[in-house]
């Protein structure tokens, strides 16, 4: 029976071929060779490779790299004058350093851009790591792109690290310290970032500049960027700090770990990666596997590059997964989608048991390692007066036959670790500093330094002024604006101003107008406060006997300090006429004029010591610490 249906082709039979008319040329026509896919069959029948849509995570390098490039703007913006503290947003939107701030009661509302950040697990995974991190980015781009993979038993050590990092991280907040912010990766990126590429941008910027300048076309405009970028990008003396090896040799390490196992960083040993991913246990959205299409081939295990994917890629640990998605577009099966309630199963998941007697454990390490780094935190500068107690002039020690008086080669680092103006008590600086070093990289002087074991152990990364780098800008108040936990305060030109940081010290041993007989007039020239701090008097001018500031008494001086000690003395009348009456004595009288410090007016900004033209042994004139105070107003 024919074929009814509607459409059908009728099907061609033999007497339909004796039907045909002989239409055909006397000319064969040429066989034509059968195609051979038209006979074989499809080796994937019957199995469908779903169309997947473009989705954002398939554009993930793309974000990395748009935050890598804010991120670099935004430190890059951090120049003198600071448009906006909000230059260090990455650092104010880290949940570590938030958190950490704000347990020793340090807070600013610029971070609560650390709220989503902590609160994205739940929603998203570790989207921060995958999408956002500035040195999750560097460690993928410059890591192996295959799997490469610990033995087995490694591994699960590896697992267990990052529940006990944060028992350990907890315990050293506890205590009031923040030493474990060295490994944080905003910290580790920001310091990484300010003294090892800033450094090599200058440098070429001004070979480049140079080379540029021999061609007479190119000359004014070779002149004016170099104008505009000076304090900025290009630095008059170029920039260097201290302890940039070991800066290298950090972050190198921590790229390098990748070629022992994919991400080993961002996987176990991140702290922030940590937190994010305790967070994460407890997900509402992430990777669901549709159990009916999964076929358990692995694929997805191979794919992943955080170490997420569990039970064949059945289940997911949430505390590792970072919304990158590669399983989804390895699948098959398109069974991998990004979904409500996860499947979830953790490599490690301790007991109360367990998770009670390694939290104890941890808190006995972390506290020895606590106490032990306190141990040998040096004294800072207990009594600087001290050290200077015995300063007398060569002359006085030989008519004494007292020994040689204590110098400023002699002086202890404790004694010389000066913070920023505005820093908060040693201490307190110490429980919040992020080590960043962001403050490092807004000083147009490069005076800040990372200091190295002046603080101790603890204080490593923390700034500190270098005087024999540079000296404190009196015209600058731009540190306090980027910290971004307040362990500077920000502070207003005319505060910064009358904020003490320090006291310069003369070493009349090494003194050229005390030592030689020559007149030396730099550090009175050059002292930017308005009354000076370095003034001039003559030794031997005076007359009376009094108490001077450094609690000696006699004759001759009222101090110590030649015709300039104050206070008021048998034959003096008032402090200031003692002193003018000095001063002008004593100029009269030898015709070389003899500097003092008038620790009234001095605020340790540094200038002298760096510009003073004795430098060996140590300067003449040293800037020692002394706890930060406010001068009076009427200075």
């Amino acid at each position: 029976m024919a074929d009814a249906s509607p459409g059908a082709e009728p099907r061609a039979t033999a007497s339909d071929a004796t039907q045909a008319p002989a239409t055909q040329d006397a000319t064969p026509a040429p066989a034509t060779r059968p195609r051979r896919h038209a006979t074989r069959p499809r080796r994937h029948a019957g199995r469908r490779k779903p169309v997947r849509p473009l989705s954002v995570h398939r554009f993930r390098w793309v974000f990395q790299l748009v935050f890598l490039l804010v991120s670099l703007g935004l430190l890059t913006a951090a120049f003198w004058p600071v448009f906006s503290g909000l230059v260090s947003g990455f650092l104010l939107a880290d949940p570590l350093i938030a958190a950490s701030s704000a347990a020793h009661g340090f807070f600013r509302w610029e971070m609560l851009l650390a709220v989503p950040v902590i609160l994205s697990p739940l929603f998203l995974g570790r989207i921060f790591c995958g999408y956002v991190c500035p040195m999750g980015f560097l460690i993928e781009l410059f890591g192996p792109k295959k799997e490469r993979s610990l033995r087995p038993g490694a591994r699960k050590i590896f697992r267990k690290v990052p529940l006990f990092g944060l028992v350990l991280i907890l315990v050293f907040i506890l205590l009031g310290s923040t030493w474990f912010l060295v490994a944080d990766p905003i910290s580790l990126f920001t310091r990484s970032a300010t003294t090892l590429v800033y450094p090599a941008l200058d440098r070429l910027v001004t070979w480049a500049g140079d080379a540029l300048y021999h061609v007479d076309a190119l000359k004014g405009g070779v002149d004016s960027v170099t104008n505009t970028l000076t304090g900025r990008i290009v630095f008059e003396n170029g920039l260097h700090y201290a302890l940039q090896i070991l800066i290298l040799v950090m972050l190198v390490a921590v790229l390098a770990f990748s070629w022992i196992e994919r991400r080993l960083w961002c996987r176990h040993l991140c702290p922030l990666g940590a937190l994010l991913g305790l967070v994460g246990r407890f997900a509402l959205f992430g990777r669901v596997v549709d159990q009916d299409r999964c076929t358990s081939c692995k694929a997805c295990v191979k794919a992943c590059p955080m170490d997420a994917i569990r039970d064949d890629g059945r289940s997911t640990d949430m505390s590792r997964c970072e919304c990158g998605l590669e399983c989804a577009d390895v699948c098959r099966q398109g069974a991998v989608h990004w979904g409500w309630r996860p499947r979830k199963q953790y490599a490690y998941d301790p007991g109360r048991r367990a998770l009670l007697a390694g939290g104890v454990a941890m808190f006995a390490a972390s506290y020895g390692i606590f106490k032990l780094v306190r141990h040998y935190r040096p004294p800072v500068q207990a009594a600087v007066t001290t050290a200077f107690a015995g300063e007398v002039t060569a002359a006085g020690a030989a008519t004494s036959g007292a020994a040689a008086p204590v110098g400023n080669a002699a002086l202890t680092a404790g004694s010389k670790l000066i913070r920023p103006p505005g820093a908060v008590t040693e201490d307190d600086f110490l429980a919040t500093c992020a080590r960043c070093d962001e403050c490092l990289k807004v000083c147009p002087t490069n005076v800040l330094q990372p200091a190295a074991l002046e603080a101790g152990w603890e204080g490593v990364f923390t700034p500190r002024l270098d005087f024999a780098r540079s000296f404190c800008e009196y015209t600058c108040a731009e540190c306090g604006k980027v910290c971004p936990t307040r362990s500077i305060a920000p502070l207003d030109l005319a505060d910064k101003q009358r904020v003490v940081i320090g006291v310069a010290r003369i070493d009349k041993t090494l003194c050229l107008p005390y030592a030689k007989g020559t007149e030396c007039l730099v550090c009175e020239e050059l002292c930017p406060v308005p009354r000076k701090a370095i003034q001039f008097g003559a030794e031997g001018a005076g007359h009376g006997s009094g108490r001077g500031m450094h609690n000696g008494t006699g004759p001759g001086a009222g101090g110590g300090e030649g015709g300039g000690g104050e206070g008021t003395g048998t034959g003096g009348g008032t402090e200031g006429a003692t002193e003018g009456a000095t001063s002008t004595a004593s100029v009269a009288t030898t015709g070389l004029k003899l500097p003092w410090v008038n620790e009234r007016h001095c605020i340790g900004c540094g200038i002298c010591q760096y510009n003073c033209p004795v430098q060996e042994p140590a300067p003449a004139i040293v800037v020692v610490r002394t706890p930060q105070r406010t001068t009076p107003t009427s200075m």
